[in-house]
């Protein structure tokens, strides 16, 4: 069960995440070992998940994207998305998820370097599991004024 301090914890966090429980203490006039109590609790109890990080992708200057329809064998769905979610790539951001229809998993590839989404694309392609596999490509460039992509909250679209 959660009170009105847990609530005012999870407003300061949700804000952001990465506030120090000092901080979080000195602003609700608590010891920092009650706000590290308190957080641990709730993320103990699965109230807490995780915390996640909003890009402000216009800064990032021209930026490749890619969406990746994905056909995989049923009874592999999670092992492939897992391999996807799990691929290090240094300058690329990967989101992936099950969907239905034609391909059953999507994936959406952030990069500044076109020779990485090939990358992916093929490490995706060698997966045992995976029968298909197709790719659309697109850029975002930071210097387009109508650029839609402006402070994009990628957590928020793509909840995981």
């Amino acid at each position: 069960m959660i009170d009105s301090l847990d609530l005012k914890i999870l407003s300061i966090l949700q804000k952001d995440a990465r506030t120090a429980f000092a901080d979080i203490a000195k602003e609700l006039n608590v010891t920092p070992g009650i706000v590290q109590a308190r957080y641990n609790k709730m993320k103990k109890s699965g109230l807490i998940k995780g915390s996640t990080l909003v890009l402000k992708m216009d800064t990032l200057g021209t930026m490749f994207t890619a969406s990746i329809g994905i056909k995989a064998l049923e009874s592999e769905l999670e092992g492939v998305n897992n391999f996807i979610k799990g691929l290090k790539i240094q300058e690329s951001i990967i989101f992936s998820w099950t969907t239905f229809g034609r391909y059953n998993i999507a994936t959406a590839i952030f990069s500044k370097n076109l020779l990485e989404v090939h990358k992916i694309k093929q490490l995706i392609k060698q997966h045992p599991s995976v029968q298909e596999v197709s790719i659309s490509l697109g850029n975002i460039s930071a210097n387009d004024e109508s650029n839609p992509y402006e402070s994009l909250d990628l957590e928020r679209i793509f909840r995981m």
